[in-house]
């Protein structure tokens, strides 16, 4: 926008300048402004290429090997869902870990320092259970946030479905997603759900 006010300026500056008119704005005042504008427009487009941006960091982050942990029952079709909708989650939104939890069992982890930890799990899924609706953020302070390395115990995410849940930690803060990424978390929930149905 402030591209095209620039080019704007110019044009006038070009017409007051070619009309002679007695009562016209000095020259240099028009190019100076003209010129500041252009340089905004062009710093709103973005920054320079090769400085690094979040996004790109980001980019970065994830597409260096992360650790994933498959339980032994999947079968491999379940596994290669589990995998793609935790590798979509992370790679789109502020998470950096994901697990699917089946009949209060781990079976799928994405993400590198995931230790096994029932406790945290049950403290976890108590919460599911005691909460109204089938997504609930746990506070840092929750028993729960053990389950997930001390990186990612920012947001905690507990996304229920019909025979399980899936977990999500992340370093951000829970404003760091959008109403989509959560929306969105509710959507892959479902698809588990109906990818799992009756089997494990």
């Amino acid at each position: 926008m402030r591209i095209l006010f620039s080019v704007v300026i110019f044009l006038l500056n070009y017409v007051n300048t070619s009309g002679n008119s007695s009562g016209s704005i000095p020259e240099f005042v028009v190019q100076v402004y003209g010129v500041l504008l252009l340089l905004l427009g062009v710093a709103e487009l973005g920054p320079p290429p090769g400085l690094p941006t979040r996004n790109s960091e980001r980019m970065e982050e994830t597409t260096r090997e992360i650790t994933q942990s498959i339980s032994s029952s999947l079968s491999p079709a379940l596994a290669e869902t589990s995998r793609w909708i935790s590798a979509t989650y992370v790679s789109l939104t502020p998470a950096t870990h994901v697990l699917v939890v089946i009949n209060e069992e781990i079976v799928f982890s994405l993400g590198d320092g995931v230790a096994k930890n029932e406790e945290a799990l049950g403290a976890c899924l108590e919460a599911l259970r005691d909460s109204t609706g089938n997504r609930i953020a746990l506070p840092g302070g929750h028993p729960g946030v053990r389950v997930f390395p001390e990186g990612a115990r920012n947001c905690v995410l507990v996304q229920g479905f019909r025979r399980g849940c899936l977990l999500v930690g992340s370093g951000d803060v829970l404003k760091e997603y959008g109403k989509g990424d959560l929306r969105w978390l509710g959507v892959l929930a479902k698809s588990l759900e109906a990818e799992f149905g009756d089997e494990k």
